[in-house]
């Protein structure tokens, strides 16, 4: 044990604020390890294949969700159309959508897909 009393104790106040720090301090890492490794949650920067469309237009697709999400990055907000993405300079042009499709871009989800005309 303590030779002194008084060295040794430690008053029930400071005992609850090192709980309270330690905790804090393992919440913070745990809270940090999750947001490192996203916490299980599925790639949302990854668009998901659109069945029936072939290689040529996902690679299109893939490569004008990439310049809106550039664009959200930059500029610290979403563009509300593929014309604001080529004004910022993002995309040279809007590229042909095929026949009787038309490419839009969702603002919220920041995905460019494709839609009937």
């Amino acid at each position: 044990m303590c030779a002194d009393y008084r060295l040794c104790y430690i008053p029930m106040k400071s005992l609850n604020a090192l709980r309270t720090a330690r905790f804090l301090i393992i919440a913070a890492a745990v809270s940090g390890l999750c947001l490192a490794t996203g916490c299980g949650k599925k790639d949302e920067n990854k668009s998901a294949p659109m069945p029936g469309v072939s290689a040529e237009v996902q690679t299109t697709l893939t490569q004008l969700t990439d310049a809106a999400r550039k664009y959200n990055l930059e500029k610290r907000q979403p563009p509300m159309s593929l014309q604001d993405v080529v004004a910022a300079g993002y995309l040279k042009e809007i590229p042909a959508a095929p026949p009787g499709k038309r490419f839009v871009l969702n603002p919220r989800q920041v995905v460019v897909t494709l839609a009937d005309q």
